[in-house]
């Protein structure tokens, strides 16, 4: 087993389908590429997807916010630095930059959870078998707080988590909340307006054919404010908030 380093880099040369109608990145791109590089820093490690399916657990994103500084367009190569920042008994701490020649693109937060396969409940991470080295060093200065609501209820939608929404854990795959949350606004908002940053704390897992109803509160000048309901195991699935800019 290789020397596990710091810091992971990655480049991503963007593709057509990868893009919105501006040429931009999507961001649901954006985060799946941090997913890549997250899991690729830890592949050859104990705590990487083959030694914990192994053991019986996987790595479950708690909470994520990017800050988004530009959006990179078509055919631009980007790339993704990512580290880890801390590990505190439940939670481990991961960072990422996306930048390439221009500056830095998009700053990212996260908090991950190791969870059971079977028993669906988190784990304590002092079990890990490995001391991950970690960066003294901040994507987001600002911590990743439980979202409260605002705004005015002005867009209520149901979706059911169909096949394309699952991922090989057996659940929705955390970009597709984004994809939700996103797809109920209005399209002449992002016409107008770009994406300044965005933060999503996952409650629980949603698994095919449940039923999520989705309120969207609007705030003030681009601010919103999302909330999933999964009415199918009557619990709080997600929150979500966006500011446009």
């Amino acid at each position: 087993m290789r020397e596990i380093q710091k810091t992971y880099c990655e480049d991503f040369e963007i593709r057509s389908f990868e893009n919105d109608f501006k040429q931009n990145l999507r961001l649901t791109t954006l985060f799946q590429f941090f997913q890549e590089v997250a899991g690729r820093h830890v592949a050859e490690t104990s705590i990487g997807y083959e030694a914990l399916k192994g053991a019986g657990c996987f790595w479950v994103l708690v909470r994520i916010k990017v800050k988004v500084h530009r959006m990179p367009k078509w055919r631009e190569t980007i790339r993704l630095t990512t580290w880890a920042k801390k590990i505190d008994k439940m939670f481990a701490y991961r960072e990422c930059e996306a930048t390439n020649e221009t500056g830095l693109l998009a700053s990212i937060s996260s908090e991950w959870m190791l969870m059971g396969q079977e028993s669906r409940k988190p784990l304590r991470l002092e079990t890990l078998p490995i001391a991950f080295p970690i960066c003294d060093r901040e994507s987001l200065s600002e911590s990743l707080n439980k979202l409260r609501p605002f705004g005015e209820l002005n867009h209520q939608s149901r979706i059911k988590a169909h096949y394309s929404d699952i991922d090989m854990y057996s659940h929705v795959n955390n970009t597709k909340y984004i994809e939700w949350a996103l797809d109920s606004i209005e399209f002449q908002v992002f016409k107008d307006r770009e994406i300044d940053y965005l933060q999503v704390n996952f409650i629980a897992e949603v698994s095919p054919d449940d039923d999520i109803h989705i309120s969207r509160y609007d705030g003030e000048d681009g601010h919103y404010f999302f909330e999933g309901y999964n009415e199918t195991k009557d619990i709080k699935a997600f929150q979500l908030e966006l500011k446009m800019r």
